[in-house]
């Protein structure tokens, strides 16, 4: 019941920055916001509605969830996606410095940097937890 109220607050905080975007008392980059949230809370709240009315589904979604196979792939992928990140954003770092975008140059190589931050931290906390 807590998550239902949750993805109402969704809603409306989204509903009103949708609705002030539109009367113009908030910038455009408030209106996407506001329709993501819009979007993303009627979505969760349906998906929670079904959850609770049907008991078979309920159990496939955490059969699903508890799976340690779809769990190796999980981790899996977002190890991967994070990889092509770092590589993506460097290559990017370069063809911007080639292009003389320095502004764009720094902010890929701040992104590759902060991405291997965070890596390392992780390793760490993980290495000692295990």
């Amino acid at each position: 019941m807590k998550k239902s109220y949750y993805y109402i607050s969704l809603i409306a905080i989204g509903s009103i920055l949708s609705v002030l975007s539109f009367m113009e008392k908030l910038d455009a980059f408030w209106s996407g916001i506001g329709s993501a949230l819009l979007v993303v809370g009627i979505i969760r709240l349906l998906k929670e509605h079904r959850l609770n009315k049907n008991d078979t589904y309920r159990q496939q979604v955490e059969v699903y969830y508890k799976d340690e196979r779809i769990q190796f792939i999980r981790v899996r992928a977002m190890s991967w996606s994070a990889y092509c990140f770092i590589i993506i954003s460097a290559i990017a770092t370069i063809v911007f410095h080639i292009l003389n975008q320095k502004l764009l140059s720094i902010a890929s190589s701040f992104a590759v940097c902060l991405m291997l931050l965070i890596y390392y931290v992780c390793y760490y906390v993980l290495k000692r937890k295990y």
